[in-house]
């Protein structure tokens, strides 16, 4: 399983990827007209949601059993979450400019939180893979500026 949260600014994406048996989630900003999109490619489901003007909330949910995905840039102050509630899991990623913060959070048996912060406008990248139950392999904060 890897969790993945890229921004690459200035046509900033995110992206989340879960690759547990066929399923990944990615979220897209796409400034000035910022796309948010979110994909789920178990069983031929794909969610999208877009926002093209400041401070709007975008909420997509998938209630196949048990799962919702939820995706929220409250800018300035952009928070994105997205949350899978199939059996105990929830993953979220959060931006709080300018001190960014990126989290992701799977909460589903033995499974730890993992959590990537950036702290600066400079830090572009952060990846932490999770290849088994409870263990944290890597995370990265690589500058690109």
């Amino acid at each position: 399983m890897i969790l993945e949260a890229h921004e690459l600014s200035p046509g900033e994406i995110l992206e989340a990827h879960e690759l547990s048996p066929g399923e990944i989630l990615e979220a897209h900003e796409l400034s000035p007209g910022m796309i948010l999109e979110a994909h789920e490619l178990s069983p031929g489901e794909i969610l999208e949601a877009h926002e093209l003007s400041p401070g709007d909330i975008l909420e997509a949910h998938e209630l196949s059993p048990g799962e919702i995905l939820e995706a929220h840039e409250l800018s300035p102050g952009e928070i994105l979450e997205a949350h899978e509630l199939s059996p105990g899991e929830i993953l979220e990623a959060h931006e709080l400019s300018p001190g960014e913060i990126l989290e992701a959070h799977e909460l589903s048996p033995g499974i730890m939180i993992l959590e990537a912060h950036e702290l600066s406008p400079g830090m572009m990248i952060h990846e932490a893979h999770e290849l088994s139950p409870g263990e944290i392999l890597e995370a990265h904060e690589l500058s690109l500026g």
